[in-house]
């Protein structure tokens, strides 16, 4: 009982843990989905509604250069002194900063910033949770699917009804049935193994398969060690029993 008990804890904490470990794996999945989406939101918002170009980008980067060059350059230098590398050009970064917030960049930039503060919590919201529940639901999918029992090759599983009707529609069904279950055509004289305890129903089994070998005029070798078969089926006329060859084989057996 105690060893069933640890090894009950056993399986049901690797089972449990793995369970938890496995789910969250497709949360960070999930969550980096919908991280995906809201970059994407992003982007299209940058490049294809504010319309950033590569010069918008470069000049919008060189403008925070310049103005960190101007908010720490103040404390050692005088702001006229202060210059940049715009282009391959040296300019002085106080003219740099008149030009850019003149220019059509800076436009871009305030508008990039009054949709940061305007709708894009709202946007983002909906990317990230839109991409963490489409993500969920394709793994739900696929778990399903998985779960699925997919048949590779072999034999089916089906009812005995089922498979009564699958023969007899093949036209593969036996005159010889066992439980009103026919063999298939032409297998009758193919191997069989009936197995069971005792009173499983082994000797009822040939009680059944005997009249109707007996039936079609066919043949059967039955080695019958306590007579229930001879008393039950034997017809001088017509059988055989073969004393003389299993005394025979008693005796070599001893």
């Amino acid at each position: 009982m105690k060893n069933s008990s640890m090894s009950a804890f056993t399986r049901g904490s690797q089972i449990f843990l793995h369970t938890i470990r496995m789910m969250g794996q497709g949360t960070k999945a999930a969550i980096r989905v919908g991280l995906v989406f809201v970059l994407l939101l992003f982007l299209v918002e940058i490049f294809f509604i504010i319309k950033f170009g590569k010069d918008d980008l470069y000049y919008t980067g060189m403008y925070v250069w310049c103005y960190v060059k101007l908010g720490f350059g103040e404390w050692f230098y005088p702001a006229s002194e202060i210059g940049l590398s715009v282009d391959g050009r040296p300019v002085s970064a106080e003219s740099y900063e008149a030009w850019f917030l003149r220019g059509v960049t800076y436009y871009k930039c305030l508008r990039f910033y009054a949709w940061l503060i305007g709708s894009a919590i709202t946007q983002i919201i909906v990317c990230f949770v839109g991409g963490f529940i489409g993500t969920y639901l394709f793994f739900v999918m696929r778990g399903r699917k998985n779960l699925q029992k997919e048949k590779i090759r072999g034999g089916d599983l089906v009812t005995p009804k089922e498979l009564k009707k699958m023969l007899t529609k093949a036209k593969k069904a036996s005159p010889i049935t066992i439980g009103g279950l026919p063999l298939v055509k032409d297998s009758e004289r193919q191997h069989i193994l009936v197995t069971g305890t005792t009173g499983a129903g082994k000797t009822n089994l040939l009680h059944e398969l005997l009249p109707q070998i007996r039936a079609r005029k066919e043949k059967a070798i039955i080695v019958d060690l306590n007579g229930t078969f001879v008393s039950a089926y034997y017809d001088k006329d017509q059988d055989y029993i073969l004393r003389t060859c299993l005394h025979s084989l008693g005796k070599s057996l001893e």
